[in-house]
């Protein structure tokens, strides 16, 4: 799987919330740089789509999730989708591929589709801890009628080895370039 290094935030979000620190105070991260500046990279096969994720909601074992965007965080991308029958794909950022991107891959049924990530392992040094994890991914939501956008929400899962979860859940809004 390409999930091989994460968005910074995120991965501070995990090694944090592993960490159980309660001194640690919010900060936003920097978001990525905008997609305009970085040439895409045309053998990420798909259409390009410019799409927004939205965080809703982090969840895990409090009060280890210390460290977060703030909730409404949005964060724009560009994403690369492949529809064939009934499968789809989704990639993003293209931009960071092959090395800091999300791939989801599933089923379409009419308008609707659900596509996961593989499972891949990790793990942070964290307050002189190693902390592991297997990550994996959702994402579930439906295209318009005619194809040239789509909604959905996304769902990472860190499941950490002490048996508890940290859970980031987005909001997907999504246009065809």
């Amino acid at each position: 799987m390409t999930f091989r290094t994460r968005s910074a935030a995120f991965v501070i979000t995990l090694a944090l919330s592993a960490c159980g620190s309660d001194s640690a105070s919010p900060t936003a991260p920097t978001p990525p740089a905008a997609t305009a500046l970085r040439p895409d990279p045309p053998q990420v096969p798909g259409d390009r789509w410019n799409l927004t994720t939205i965080q809703t909601a982090v969840t895990g074992p409090a009060p280890k999730v210390c460290w977060r965007n703030l909730d409404g965080t949005r964060i724009n991308w560009l994403m690369a989708v492949q529809r064939s029958g009934e499968s789809v794909n989704f990639l993003y950022d293209v931009n960071n591929w092959p090395s800091d991107h999300v791939e989801h891959k599933g089923s379409i049924t009419g308008e609707h589709f659900i596509a996961n990530s593989e499972a891949w392992t990790g793990g942070f040094p964290c307050g002189g801890t190693q902390v592991e994890f297997v990550f994996q991914a959702e994402v579930s939501g439906r295209f318009s009628a005619n194809g040239q956008s789509l909604t959905a929400t996304e769902v990472w899962i860190y499941q950490l080895t002490s048996g508890d979860a940290v859970r980031i859940s987005f909001d997907w809004v999504a246009n065809r370039r």
